[in-house]
């Protein structure tokens, strides 16, 4: 039945089934049955004939393809489309062909259609079709298809997909203002509109782009309209002497008439009548064209080459051209004086490109005024080079290179601090070993030590930058161990000669053993001690022999060197008691027993020293470097006195030789030359102070190390300029004024007057005025306006000039005229009233007023010219000792400056003092910057008196604040609850325990002299122990108070003739741990040492047994570790870095009491040693560290107050307690190279003073020089900008009369259209369109193009919608929008349901909190829910959190009417689906139908009425809830989950 099989297989399995299932059903709908075909069979033709006429002939079948493949009824297929043909006809191919070669024709496509059913044309694709027959080659005739196909030649498409794109409409703006009719400009009013988008591809032409309405009001408006002034003509009469002449002056003419607004002429009154008499006669500047140079040669700006983007940037080729004439008058103006025109190659480049190269890090130092003794830094140059094609890097100025990109100059590296070497404390000493075999006997006839123990310590920190030196880091003790080899004797038991008791023999093994306790040859124990015998003489006691108690353990053999002993041999010794008296006689045993030690250490220690090492022995001497051996002299001393090495052990002897590298020397290597700089000077003159030069750089790349090649000295060079020109110097020559010359037909009014202008060189010389507007400016004028009095006017001289302010603000100041006297003058030139001579002003102060450059800048502490540092750690202080701030100290707090410049403005041309953009001043403010206090600690305590005694202990020491962090200061550490911060560290004191150690037993002093009970005594001590467990001396019994003393009597008993006696129990034996409950038992054992005679009573048992129970015989213990001491560093000394830290165990008992330790060693062994000892690392508190800041950059203003940056990196940021980074990376100062002058040239002015002319004009514009104030200034101060200097200041214009065509100027181009569809499926080629507008149509119709379009790539698409504003009393404003927000005709929306204007809802909403939608449907106000019936009509609006009633549903939005259609969809597809579900699981529980059935049955055999039951994979688990049938009725319920062929079913 498949039990056991993971579900997971089973769930893969259901699913594969479900998912088989409905590809099925699918299968079945769609193509279950279909036709199949054979192929084409070959052509036949009867008679064996060629040519067309052929047949081919196939088998057609209907075929059902699930489940089982199989041919089926032809009926079946009527579904599956039309039945294929069974024959067809064909060309039967010849052999020749003859004439019968044949061709496909191809028709022409038809126009895109789209599919039937197609809606969308934008998004479907359409289609195109055409004819396509076969044809003769020879006649054309068309034939079969098949005659074509016969030459394998196959058919080509009739049909193909194209896009079919909608028609465009125009789309066009909404319409302007009207326009005005208050000046009568035109006989009607207009408004305007825009195109947006062209139409195209058929769709809807545009609507008028101009709406218009008559005025009204203009009926009667008159219109002067003027013909253009004639060529202006030389004077005729030049010769004549008599009359001023001039060849730039001549005359000219016009003519003007008078007509009403709708073109009729009328009389010249009705437009003159209201003005000054019009000139139609003047004088005039006669022409003159502009003349230029030839074009020089070309010359190539960069090439045209390609970026790293891929981008091509073009190059050029550029030239220029002189000015030879500047124009006069009407003459033609200046052509373009410079050409640029773009390289044009097929051979593209990669363009130079620029990048930062970066030297050689520096070696790492300290930074000054750093706390971290372990952090230095390194700094390195940047170099900003252009790389060429070669991949050549040549350096440019750093303003070539990206800023953004610029490397950091600065870094922080690790160094070493001065720290003394510290070990840790000794290891124990080692087994006193044999340090040869071969040597040991050889070495014990000489009487020497054969042995040798030693102790290490490790090094736990390494000295560094002369720090204390490491001390020896082993000790080494000769001493005699136990022997290489030994005897090992096994005693047999002891055999009377006279049984039972009374002397006898005893038979013992001997064998030879080595340290590991092996047998070796007997030779080699024989050589060191005589073999023992096989046989040895023993005694077993009798009832009335004397009988004394086994050998006590070996005493403790003397530390000689620690008891000031003199070195010799050491004894140790062991006693035994009586335990009975013989009968008869003294007992003749011996109670005492003395042998010399089996160990013995020697006093004095051996250590290994070092000397340094030696130089590094390359393997390769020849080339110079790489690796090598090194080595250095390990000695063996006492004392500071050499002696052999033998005499240290051999197993801690430190390395002589070790692997070394030597490394490579590095040679200097630098850049290459930069290119030249310009020459310090164009020209030379002989005000040159100096001769001019240039220069160019080198820059050192690797610094040389390791003893390599050393830089060049010469990494800058300079070159004089020898061929340069002599510098020319120009100027404007200008000649007098002529006379005013007036037309030749006037004796009074306005005129021209003239001058020669040339340009001179400095010797006089005349020279191109090209080389005057370069190097002096804009040429004076050549002609000006004057005026000719006529007889009957007043005339007067100009005014003086003002007098001065003698007397300050406020006071008076004056200026006169005086009258021309002229033969006609009328006598109203006298009134003084209308013409007076003099004049008089106020004294004003405010003509130049002060406007500040800005704000203040921050405060700038420059750092000193001096230093050479390229860092900044924020750790330096600066303290005001006066009032006068001191000079900067380049640090980053102290005393600065703030700076900005004092600019001023005019408030009137009118002022005699200096021109304000050269009145620029500068004001300075000093400023402090708080320099930053740390947290300050107190120093540290004493370290505490070690607790312990003989084991480690921990120490303390604290330390306390005594003053808190100010301005950015290292704020204080950690402390506890009592305000202190504290360490520990470890203590290893002297071991000075005092214990009481008990002596042997004495003999047992009976009362009655022979047998009997009596008192056994020893002799208890108070000593001293050390750290190695060996007694140290005896000391005064109060230093042990406190401590149980052990008894020195206790009672004994001296066994009577016959009496039994036995030896003293044993120790109880150790209880297995861990301590149980009595599962265990622990063992003490006695001897018989002698048997009782038949009258005595027999000996007691020789061994007992007890329950090993916790607390009360057994203990447990296990090693505790202590917590961790203090992260220390450098012993202490430093606050920070890499240190050490340790803990130790503690031997506790299970009830957690602290024992000797050395009963865990005993117990359960030593504890583990890797855990004593932890590398660890206090971080340090690091201060922020910034660069240095850079250069002051240049000004970003080339005139005027500009701004002037630079900045600083963080090198480093802060960690901790350590000073955060200052908030200012970035420093900003205004600063002031020079006035700015630029050139100004005016709009031209009116083409007619009046609204009521029209025609044929004159406008004028001016250029001139103005300053930042936007007052006039020197010319000369502007720069020489020929295009401007050669700019013509007058032309002529045209004014159209209403009665002509007047059109708007052209709109600005539209966005580049396509629509969203189109966008959609990669649409990206649209147009972009303009459009003009007529506003007068005057007498003849416009025939002027009104819109214009063209092609353009399109980076978005352009969508319309409706849009709407707010509702206003029920009613709001609907327009037609692009997706930009414009605003466009109604049709561009044509394909959306356009918004309501009027708010109403039908039927009214009634209900209380009930409001009409923008849909026109009801909802609610805020915080109302909408409840709607079963139908989703809005009944009522209920509060939040109230409870519905019984019929009514809940809706929280209008919105969420239309998702209940989606939910009512999405429950029906789910119906839907489950029905599908079902369907399938029906489908597979047919294959297990049966089985199931028999499972079942099984089942109810063993579970019997159980009314809930679960098979599971390898049991069967049975829950049985209740045994009465009854209960059945009540749960009906009966779940089976069992496991059939990996699949598990759940059947409800």
């Amino acid at each position: 039945m498949g039990y056991g099989k993971p579900q997971m297989t089973s769930l893969i399995v259901h699913s594969s089934l479900l998912l088989s299932f409905l590809a099925s059903l699918t299968q079945s709908v769609n193509g279950q049955y279909r036709w199949r075909t054979d192929p084409w069979s070959e052509c036949r033709k009867p008679s064996g004939t060629c040519g067309p006429g052929g047949l081919q002939t196939r088998y057609v079948w209907c075929e059902k393809s699930y489940p089982v493949v199989q041919v089926v009824p032809r009926a079946l297929c009527s579904d599956a489309g039309h039945e294929p043909r069974k024959e067809q006809s064909c060309y039967k191919v010849c052999d020749p062909i003859g004439d019968y070669r044949v061709k496909w024709v191809e028709g022409r496509w038809s126009e895109c259609e789209v599919e039937n059913g197609g809606k969308d044309c934008a998004r479907n694709l359409g289609f195109q079709t055409r004819d396509v027959y076969c044809a003769y080659m020879s006649t054309g005739e068309r034939t079969d298809d098949s005659v074509c196909e016969s030459f394998m030649q196959n058919k080509p498409p009739t049909r193909q997909p194209c896009e079919y794109n909608c028609p465009q409409n125009c789309v066009v703006g909404e319409f302007s203002e009207w326009s005005s009719c208050d000046d009568c400009r035109f006989l009607n009013r207009s408004r305007t509109r825009d195109i947006i988008v062209p139409n195209n591809r058929g769709g809807k032409p545009c609507p008028p782009f101009f709406e218009m309405s008559p005025c009204s009001n203009c009926s009667n408006k008159y219109f002067l309209n003027f013909t253009p002034w004639t060529y202006c003509q030389p004077f005729t009469d030049s010769y004549n002497s008599r009359i001023p002449y001039n060849p730039h002056i001549g005359n000219q003419e016009r003519s003007f008439d008078c007509f009403n607004i709708r073109g009729q002429k009328e009389e010249l009154s009705k437009c003159t009548g209201k003005f000054q008499p019009i000139a139609y006669r003047q004088s005039c500047i006669i022409s003159q064209d502009c003349v230029l140079g030839p074009w020089q040669e070309l010359t190539t700006i960069n090439q045209t080459c390609v970026t790293e983007n891929n981008v091509v940037k073009s190059g050029y080729l550029y030239r220029k051209r002189e000015v030879i004439q500047i124009p006069l008058g009407d003459g033609k103006p200046c052509d373009p004086l410079e050409e640029y025109s773009p390289i044009l190659s097929s051979q593209k480049f990669n363009c130079p490109r620029t990048q930062w190269i970066m030297s050689d890090w520096s070696e790492c130092k300290p930074i000054h005024g750093h706390k971290q003794c372990n952090t230095g830094i390194q700094q390195l140059h940047i170099i900003c080079v252009q790389i060429d094609q070669n991949g050549k890097q040549t350096p440019v100025d750093e303003s070539e290179c990206s800023p953004e990109k610029r490397p950091l100059t600065s870094r922080t590296c690790p160094t070493q601090c001065k720290t003394d070497c510290t070990v840790s404390i000794w290891s124990q000493w080692s087994q006193c070993k044999v340090t040869d075999c071969d040597s040991y006997v050889r070495r014990r006839r000489n009487n020497k030590k054969t042995g040798q123990r030693y102790r290490t310590r490790m090094v736990t920190t390494d000295p560094a930058q002369g720090g204390q030196a490491c001390p020896h880091l082993s000790e080494t003790q000769n001493c005699d161990p136990e022997p290489c080899y030994k005897w090992h004797i096994t005693k047999g038991t002891c055999s009377p000669q006279h049984p039972p008791c009374g002397p006898g023999v005893a038979y013992q093994t001997v064998y030879c053993f080595n340290q590991n306790r092996t047998r070796v040859s007997d030779r080699l124990c024989a050589e060191l001690k005589e073999e023992p015998p096989s046989r040895v003489q023993c005694v077993v006691s009798c009832e009335d022999d004397c009988v004394v108690s086994e050998w006590s353990p070996w005493s403790e053999c003397p530390r000689i060197c620690q008891n000031n002993v003199m070195p010799g041999t050491a004894i140790r010794h062991r006693t035994r008691t009586l335990l009975a008296k013989a009968a008869i006689g003294n007992c003749q045993a011996s109670l005492r027993e003395q042998a010399e030690c089996p160990t013995v250490i020697e006093c004095d220690t051996y250590m290994w020293q070092t000397e340094p090492w030696g130089r590094c022995e390359l393997d390769s001497p020849i080339r110079g470097c790489g690796r090598g051996v090194r080595s250095r002299i390990v000695g063996c001393y006492n004392n500071r006195t050499s002696v052999s090495d033998i005499n240290c052990a051999m197993e801690v002897k430190p390395l002589d030789r070790d692997v070394c590298t030597v490394p490579c020397a590095e040679d200097c290597k630098v850049s290459i030359w930069s290119a030249w700089s310009e020459c310090s000077a164009s020209c030379t003159s002989a005000n040159t102070p100096a001769n001019p030069s240039k220069s160019r750089k080198r820059y050192i790349l690797i610094h040389p190390k390791n003893g390599g090649a050393l830089c060049p000295n010469l990494l800058t060079e300079i070159k004089v300029c020898l061929d340069l020109p002599v510098c020319n110097q120009y100027q404007w020559n200008v000649s007098d004024w002529s006379e005013c010359l007036l037309h030749r037909q006037e004796k009074c009014g306005r005129g021209l007057k003239a001058r020669n202008v040339t340009c001179l060189l400095n010797d006089g010389s005349v020279s191109p005025i090209n080389n005057c507007l370069i190097s002096v400016g804009q040429m004076p004028p050549v002609a000006e306006r004057c005026y000719v009095a006529c007889e009957d006017e007043c005339l007067f001289t100009d005014w003086t000039p003002w007098t001065k302010c003698l007397q300050g603000c406020g006071s008076k100041r004056f200026r006169q005229r005086r009258p021309k006297v002229g033969e006609k003058a009328p006598p109203e030139c006298s009134d003084l009233t209308k013409y007076p001579r003099y004049e008089q002003d106020v004294c004003h102060c405010d003509l130049i007023k002060e406007e500040l450059g800005g704000d203040f800048s921050e405060c700038i502490l420059d750092p000193p010219k001096t230093s050479s540092g390229l860092l900044r750690p924020i750790t330096t202080s600066s303290k005001r000792d006066k009032q006068e701030p001191p000079k900067d100290d380049g640090m980053s707090c102290g005393w600065g400056q703030k700076i900005r410049y004092v600019a001023c403005q005019s408030s009137s041309a009118a002022t005699n003092l200096k021109r304000c953009t050269e009145a620029v001043n500068l004001e300075v403010k000093h400023c402090n910057i708080p320099c930053p206090n740390d947290c300050k600690m107190a120093q540290w305590s004493e370290w505490s008196k070690c607790p312990s005694k003989c084991r480690p202990g921990i120490q303390k020491r604290s330390r306390y604040i005594e003053q808190l962090n100010s301005a950015g200061g290292r704020q204080c550490p950690s402390l506890d609850s009592t305000q202190t911060e504290t360490q520990t560290r470890l203590c290893h004191p002297e071991c000075s325990l005092y214990m009481w150690k008990a002596y042997e037993w004495g003999m047992c002093d009976s009362m009655s002299l022979s047998c009997g009970d009596g008192i056994q005594k020893r002799v208890v001590n108070c000593v001293t122990v050390n750290i190695n467990g060996d007694t140290t001396g005896i000391t005064s019994e109060e230093n042990c108070a406190g401590q149980v003393k052990p008894h020195d009597e206790q009672p004994c008993r001296l066994a009577c003739v016959g009496e039994c006696v036995m030896s003293d129990w044993s120790e109880w034996t150790e209880c297995p741990r861990p301590c149980s409950r009595g599962l265990y038992q622990q063992t003490r054992t006695r001897k018989i040492m002698r048997h009782a005679s038949e009258y005595n009573p027999r000996c007691g048992e020789t061994d007992q047994h007890r329950d090993c129970i916790i607390d009360i015989n057994c203990v447990d213990y296990h090693w505790v570790w202590m917590p961790w001491t203090s992260c220390l560093i450098n012993n202490g000394q430093d606050e920070c870095g890499r240190g050490l830290q340790e803990r130790f165990p503690v031997c506790r008992t299970h009830n957690e009491v602290d024992v000797d330790d050395r009963i865990c060693d005993k117990v359960i062994g030593p504890a583990e040693q890797s855990q004593r000892m932890n590398d660890c690392e206090v971080p340090c508190d690091v201060d922020c560290l910034v660069s240095d800041w850079s250069e002051w950059s240049t000004c970003s203003q080339t005139c005027g107050i500009g701004k002037s940056t630079r900045d600083r990196a963080i090198v480093e940021q802060y960690t901790g307690n350590g000073r955060k980074c200052p908030p200012d990376l970035t420093q900003t100062k205004p600063c002031y190279l020079k006035g700015c002058y630029r050139w100004n040239i005016s709009d031209w002015s009116l083409c007619m003073p009046q609204t009521s002319m029209c025609g044929v004009g004159i406008q004028t514009r001016n250029v001139s020089c103005l300053g930042d104030d936007g007052l006039p200034a020197d010319p000369e101060k502007c720069p020489a900008d020929l295009e401007i200097l050669v700019l013509k200041t007058e032309q002529k214009c045209r004014v159209l009369c209403p009665w002509e065509c007047v059109l708007t100027e052209w709109s600005e181009w539209s966005k580049c259209f396509v629509n969203c569809a189109d966008f959609a499926i990669g649409a990206t080629q649209g147009r972009t369109s303009r459009s003009r507008a007529i506003i007068s149509q005057g007498l003849q119709p416009c025939n002027d193009k009104l819109w214009e379009s063209k092609v353009c790539p399109a980076r978005e698409c352009t969508d319309f919608v409706w849009m709407a504003s707010p509702w206003t009393n029920g009613r709001r404003r609907v327009s037609c929008q692009t997706s930009d927000g414009i605003t466009v005709n109604e049709e561009a929306c044509h394909d959306s349901i356009r918004l309501s204007e009027v708010l109403s809802c039908d039927p009214p909403c009634q209900g209380d909190h009930m409001i009409c939608n923008d849909t026109n449907t009801c909802g609610c106000e805020a915080e109302f829910s909408v409840v709607t019936n079963t139908f989703g009509k809005v009944v009522a609006c209920m509060h939040q959190n109230t409870t519905l009633s019984i019929g009514a549903q809940k809706k929280d939005s209008e919105s969420d009417i239309e998702t209940n259609y989606w939910m009512y969809a999405v429950v029906a597809a789910g119906t839907l689906f489950i029905v599908f579900v079902a369907l399938a699981l029906y489908h597979m529980s047919r294959s297990v139908m049966k089985e199931r059935a028999s499972m079942r049955q099984l089942m109810i055999k063993r579970c019997g009425s159980m009314d809930t039951m679960t098979v599971t994979h390898d049991k069967l688990d049975i829950r049985s809830h209740s045994s009465d049938p009854s209960d059945l009725t009540k749960k009906s319920t009966v779940v089976v989950t069992y496991s059939i062929n990996d699949e598990d079913e759940k059947v409800v």
